[in-house]
């Protein structure tokens, strides 16, 4: 609703619309959400968004645990030392299984772990950023390398940290 209709709408009626609008709804349990700048949000807005994280954190985690076959197969044979020529793809690798866990735990109540999820962001972030220019550089020697692995890196970035600060941006007050 838009902030000059809420204005301009009295307690009561205020009450009235609301109570009508969450029971034509189908949820009569819900109470309305309206932050300081007037504009209303239904709480189920913010349990999908904290379903959503949950979801993201859950996949990911599974995805960061799954890294464990690969990092056996580098360091079974040899691979990364004999094929590679010395790359350090295994030390990468450790990095997001140990990560992995930690993610699938906060999986579970994500509003408890918001610093390691900002924390999962920011490195899934930087460490596309740091891919990026890798990439450009070999771009520039005539090296032809793929950016797939740098989108996708940056998109988990960026949906796990925009999930996670949209809950804190609304923090709001709850109106009966």
């Amino acid at each position: 609703m838009p902030r000059c209709l809420v204005n301009a709408i009295d307690g009561a009626s205020r009450e009235r619309y609301t109570k009508n609008a969450l029971q034509n709804v189908g949820y009569p349990d819900i109470r309305l959400i309206s932050s300081d700048v007037g504009v209303a949000f239904v709480r189920g807005v913010i349990v999908k968004r904290e379903r959503m994280l949950q979801v993201a954190l859950g996949l990911l985690g599974l995805l960061y645990v799954g890294l464990i076959y690969p990092l056996y197969t580098d360091l079974a044979h040899s691979k990364w030392l004999l094929e590679m020529k010395g790359e350090c793809e295994p030390m990468f690798l450790s990095w997001f299984i140990a990560l992995g866990p930690f993610l699938l735990l906060a999986a579970r109540k994500p509003s408890l772990h918001r610093s390691l999820i900002v924390f999962a962001a920011c490195q899934s972030l930087v460490h596309a950023s740091v891919m990026t220019i890798q990439t450009v550089e070999a771009w520039n020697h005539g090296v032809r390398r793929d950016f797939t692995d740098v989108v996708i890196t940056g998109l988990i970035g960026g949906i796990l940290l925009g999930l996670t600060l949209e809950g804190r941006k609304q923090s709001a007050t709850v109106t009966q």
